[in-house]
């Protein structure tokens, strides 16, 4: 029988790209996952890893080794699911685990956890700030049961390990100071300010920017850079900087201008339920999903 904790771990190495990153993101050492993998390899007795340079990769062997166990794992959360339907009837009960980006917590995510735990009393729910590979590696560890994360719309995360569904396509909106001369030139797409200096609200968004000023054929200058959107949008009031910002998402900051661009390349963020692959019939799964869905055409 092999250890699914030992699997588990060559999933990491897939995911992540190296022994070092994943004993980062699991807390251990590096010869301690090394010395999992080892195991494993002798457990099915084959080479996973080989080097190539100063790093290493998966060998053939690995690759189909992790193919059927990606099937297993789908499998098992199938039968999770009809299990879990036995087991509560109509009586919906127990504890659904949440990650999702910052934004989405106020307008969609804690909406729908609190319809959620209002009706079903025996139904206790967690919610987790993540961002996008942060969300997919706590599903793969099994630490949350659903993430909600967001993408560029140009660039899928097809990941056989998950079930995945588009919540909606959030626009970006430009952001200006009030009192700069860009929010009141007409500035009408992003190809208008591509000689301003940009300030990154956290790596996530920097991703979708950096795309989508590419569609229009130009790279962002970024002389900024925070973790936190308030922090962002008083660089911007202060006219150190322009940026995106989600438009499913509240300004609260004054001496900040929003800009709804146009033009055939509008900026656009595609905002997606990820759950493991097999698990979306979990009855608490499916039920939160149907809530969120409410929640998006509310609004």
């Amino acid at each position: 029988m092999i250890d699914p904790n030992r699997l588990q771990m060559l999933r990491a190495v897939e995911h992540h790209g190296t022994i070092s990153e994943v004993a980062r993101v699991m807390h251990l050492t590096p010869s301690a996952v090394s010395q999992q993998i080892r195991q494993l390899a002798s457990e099915v007795g084959t080479t996973l890893l080989e080097r190539e340079g100063r790093s290493i990769r998966l060998t053939p062997a690995a690759y189909t080794l992790l193919a059927y166990s990606h099937s297993v794992a789908a499998a098992w959360e199938d039968v999770r699911a009809e299990l879990d339907v036995l087991a509560s009837g109509e009586q919906l009960s127990g504890h659904l685990s949440l990650g999702s980006f910052a934004t989405a917590i106020p307008s969609l995510v804690a909406s729908a956890a609190v319809t959620l735990t209002t009706r079903r009393t025996g139904v206790t729910v967690s919610v987790r700030e993540a961002d996008t590979a942060e969300s997919l590696t706590l599903l793969l560890h099994r630490t949350i049961d659903l993430a909600v994360v967001a993408a560029p719309v140009d660039h899928p995360l097809d990941d056989p390990r998950f079930d995945q569904h588009t919540l909606l396509d959030d626009p970006q909106d430009l952001v200006v100071a009030a009192d700069s001369e860009l929010a009141t030139c007409g500035v009408d797409r992003l190809l208008d300010v591509s000689r301003e200096r940009w300030v990154e609200p956290h790596h996530d968004q920097r991703r979708l920017i950096e795309s989508a000023c590419a569609m229009e054929g130009f790279v962002p200058h970024f002389e900024h850079q925070t973790n936190d959107w308030n922090s962002a949008l008083a660089l911007v009031a202060g006219g150190m900087g322009v940026c995106l910002y989600p438009r499913m998402a509240p300004i609260n900051t004054a001496g900040v201008r929003r800009i709804t661009l146009s033009g055939p390349n509008l900026p656009v963020r595609r905002v997606l339920t990820f759950v493991r692959a097999g698990s979306v019939r979990q009855p608490l799964i499916s039920t939160y999903l149907r809530l969120l869905e409410q929640v998006v055409r509310q609004r």
